[in-house]
């Protein structure tokens, strides 16, 4: 996020760098370790470790524009799906396991640093709007229900499962990028996006050859095409669109209606 507001290279180099040592280092295929020394990986990670690790790898994505992450990020989750999650919404915060625990605790308070469910409700909410698929958007849901309980009586106990409910709520910008073919990966309208404050929205990329194959995981992105030979924006809500937009001045300006 650094990177993308400050417009710092060197930045986006230490994130990729940080997340491709994570993801070799931790990250087995089968689970993501907590810790790493001296060649050697100690403990298996909770669900604050999977959680804050999607969160990361979704905001690398989105600045970097490298499918990589996003397909990392899908793969921690269906871990943390298989191993934590609880049949009646949410997750536990320790993975299911033959050990006989008196009890698994399912975090419900955002302290100095959020519960990993309420990092993980918006993790759903913003992979369904990448990927295309309806299930994360389900699973999200149920996740706030089970915690709807504490949310009324105290919603100020979990301001970031709040934060997450309110992108639910309004209706999450999706703004795709759609780039020629021998474009450079960068453009002013990536600058534009990501200098305002759009807590609820997620972005998405690709080239014009790549449209057609995307289309096919995420509905929206059908038809999308660049326009003049330039980097083109579309800024939808549900299911309407703008216009496409391939000047800076002509994105702020949709932009600046939110």
């Amino acid at each position: 996020k650094g990177a993308a507001v400050l417009g710092r290279d060197d930045y986006l180099r230490s994130a990729q760098k940080a997340a491709e040592f994570a993801m070799e280092k931790l990250w087995d295929g089968q689970r993501l370790g907590r810790a790493w020394r001296m060649g050697k990986v100690r403990y298996d990670g909770y669900l604050d470790d999977y959680a804050f690790m999607i969160a990361g790898l979704l905001d690398l994505y989105e600045v970097s524009q490298n499918e990589k992450w996003l397909g990392a990020a899908v793969e921690l989750q269906a871990v943390l799906d298989r191993d934590f999650k609880d049949s009646a919404g949410g997750y536990f915060f320790v993975a299911e396991s033959k050990d006989n625990l008196l009890a698994r605790d399912k975090p419900a308070y955002d302290g100095a640093i959020p519960a990993g469910n309420s990092v993980e409700v918006l993790n759903l909410l913003r992979l369904s709007l990448l990927t295309g698929l309806s299930e994360y958007d389900t699973q999200a849901r149920r996740a706030i229900s089970s915690f709807g309980q504490t949310l009324v009586r105290g919603g100020r106990s979990m301001p970031k499962m709040l934060a997450a409910l309110d992108f639910l709520l309004d209706e999450a910008l999706q703004i795709i990028v759609v780039r020629p073919d021998s474009a450079p990966d960068k453009g002013v309208l990536s600058h534009v996006i990501q200098e305002r404050f759009l807590p609820n929205r997620v972005l998405l990329y690709a080239k014009d050859s790549e449209i057609a194959e995307l289309s096919r995981k995420v509905e929206l992105v059908a038809g999308k095409k660049s326009v003049g030979g330039k980097p083109t924006a579309y800024v939808c809500r549900g299911t309407t669109c703008s216009l496409p937009l391939n000047t800076a001045s002509g994105l702020k300006k949709e932009l600046d209606k939110v």
